[in-house]
């Protein structure tokens, strides 16, 4: 199942805590940055080869930043970068605010809707979107 971690801005995920997400979630990463007041979205698809040493090079990216982490293991949906979390449920531009989501868990009644995504990206566009 999919791992969820938060960093604070001024700490450091230890290594083996996040050897232990990538190796069990190398289906791909996102992220989301508290920078300036805006939240900013990173994805990637990572393979089990290189997922670990992909986080880490982010990581030291992003610095002293706050960064919640989502690491994907494939239980519906394609392995690609869109299926990758966090997903934007509204948008500063076009709402007014911001609202992100990230899920961890199988969701089957979502598999469904668009089998080339998976159930928390149509959870997300089929439910949370039009709610909010």
């Amino acid at each position: 199942m999919c791992v969820i971690l938060y960093k604070p801005g001024d700490s450091t995920i230890p290594d083996d805590t996040l050897e232990a997400a990538c190796h069990n979630n190398p289906d791909g990463f996102g992220a989301v940055i508290l920078e300036k007041g805006e939240l900013k979205v990173t994805k990637e698809f990572a393979t089990e080869e290189t997922i670990f040493a992909d986080v880490k090079k982010f990581l030291a990216e992003t610095g002293k930043r706050p960064v919640f982490l989502h690491f994907r293991l494939r239980t519906s949906g394609e392995k690609n970068v869109e299926n990758c979390h966090p997903f934007t449920i509204l948008n500063k531009e076009e709402d007014g605010t911001d609202l992100l989501m990230m899920h961890n868990g199988v969701l089957p009644d979502y598999e469904k809707y668009d089998e080339k995504f998976c159930d928390s990206y149509n959870l997300g566009k089929v439910v949370l979107t039009p709610l909010f």
